[in-house]
């Protein structure tokens, strides 16, 4: 009787070995899992985090090719406002040259160049020829001029800031037009032969060929039609003869 019940407690210590073992076992399993868990999950936050970065750094990196793109378009409708000023400049320039080299005998009447008659061309053939491929050449420098305007308010990668400016800029060359052949038909209704007109920036200069020269009277009425039509001050306005 005495052995059967060692048995049983043999039976039942080892038993319980056995549960306490496994319970041991299932705790040690419970933890290496709560370890990986944890170790994901700080893995899954390091991505995150690195993701977030990559994000900033392509947002800055984007803003900062947009902003450099924005700089270059403005750079070139600069560009292009003072390539259209220059061009002017030179036409004028050209063209008051060619009259200055023809006069020997000069009179100054305020701002207008009065030379005399045996200075001026003989041949009106020329003197037509002349006036009609300064005014040739003018027209082509304003068409030129739109052109690139244009493209530019066509532009899709321009802002509505940029296109607006290339928008004024053709308006303000087609008012100079307008205003150009207004002032040389009321110019040519005054009884001079010919006329032409070459704006540049605040200066006008005025080109023109009447018979017998001209004179106090003349010069004052192209400087009314130049200041009324033009808006510009008398100090702006240099008259010249061929």
């Amino acid at each position: 009787m005495v052995n059967l019940k060692r048995k049983e407690f043999l039976i039942y210590a080892i038993a319980l070995m056995l549960v306490a073992a496994g319970y041991f076992n299932y705790l040690n399993l419970d933890m290496k899992s709560i370890k990986t868990s944890a170790s994901a999950e700080h893995n899954d936050i390091n991505i995150i985090s690195d993701n977030e970065q990559i994000v900033k750094e392509n947002e800055i990196n984007e803003n900062t090719i947009n902003e450099d793109k924005t700089e270059q378009q403005n750079n070139e409708i600069n560009e292009s406002v003072l390539e259209s000023e220059s061009h002017t400049e030179n036409l004028a320039e050209v063209s008051t040259n060619e009259t200055k080299e023809k006069e020997e005998n000069k009179t100054n009447i305020g701002d207008a160049v009065l030379v005399s008659s045996d200075d001026t061309v003989d041949n009106m053939a020329d003197i037509k020829d002349y006036f009609a491929a300064t005014k040739l050449q003018r027209n082509q420098m304003y068409a030129e001029m739109i052109k690139k305007y244009e493209e530019l308010v066509d532009n899709t990668n321009l802002s509505e800031v940029q296109k607006s400016i290339a928008t004024e800029e053709i308006k303000k060359i087609n008012n100079n037009k307008n205003a150009i052949m207004i002032c040389e038909n009321l110019i040519l209704s005054k009884d001079f032969e010919e006329c032409v007109i070459l704006i540049n920036d605040q200066s006008v200069n005025i080109i023109v060929h009447v018979e017998g020269g001209l004179d106090t009277e003349r010069v004052s009425q192209i400087q009314n039609i130049i200041s009324r039509e033009l808006s510009t001050e008398i100090e702006n306005i240099h008259i010249s003869e061929k």
